[in-house]
């Protein structure tokens, strides 16, 4: 699973102005570096790609191994164990989360090894791509994302955040640049 980063043709344009001051890949990856760490902290608070919180968990009758759980889950109890004796069956998903102690609220965290998974990769000056460096993170979070915790992407509003501050910052740093060879031309002048 991955998710393209793109700088819209209004963004592309808007940067063109700061591209003579630095690399316009070193650009593109501070702003896919802050949109990981974006997504990260989003998903930590329970939100999803927009900035809402994630459904509740589904009511719906659930069986789950007994054995050959993901890393970071405890035994699960509360649940009836099934005839074979490999799994066992709750009445819900939010009965067998609750079972295993983690409450009612979603958490795509337990083991926390998914969301440390994520990686990204400048393309372009105007592409980088966020991918998961683990086979079974990027199984697990394709299952959250396209099931019912949409979280690996950046919804319209954190787009423009993230775009916002890696500009500011962008632009701080070409402005010091500027600054810095100004300087050094008025030194040489001399």
């Amino acid at each position: 699973m991955h998710v393209r980063v793109k700088l819209t043709d209004t963004a592309s344009s808007f940067l063109k102005g700061i591209r003579a001051g630095l690399p316009s890949r070193m650009a593109m990856g501070a702003l896919a570096s802050k949109a990981k760490i974006l997504i990260e902290q989003r998903t930590l608070e329970g939100k999803d790609e927009d900035g809402a919180s994630f459904d509740k968990y589904r009511t719906a009758p659930y069986s789950a191994p007994v054995t050959n759980r993901p890393p970071g889950y405890p035994d699960p109890s509360g649940g009836d164990l099934s005839k074979s004796g490999k799994s066992m069956k709750f009445s819900s998903y939010a009965a067998y989360k609750q079972g295993l102690g983690f409450g009612e609220d979603v958490n795509l965290s337990v083991s926390n090894q998914m969301l440390s998974d994520i990686d990204w990769t400048v393309r372009s000056s105007t592409k980088a791509l966020m991918f998961f460096t683990s086979r079974l993170s990027g199984a697990k979070a394709s299952g959250h994302h396209e099931g019912y915790y949409p979280f690996f992407g950046l919804g319209d509003q954190k787009t423009e955040e993230a775009m916002n501050v890696k500009l500011r910052e962008v632009f701080r740093d070409v402005r010091a640049k500027a600054r810095a060879e100004a300087k050094a031309r008025k030194a040489r002048s001399k």
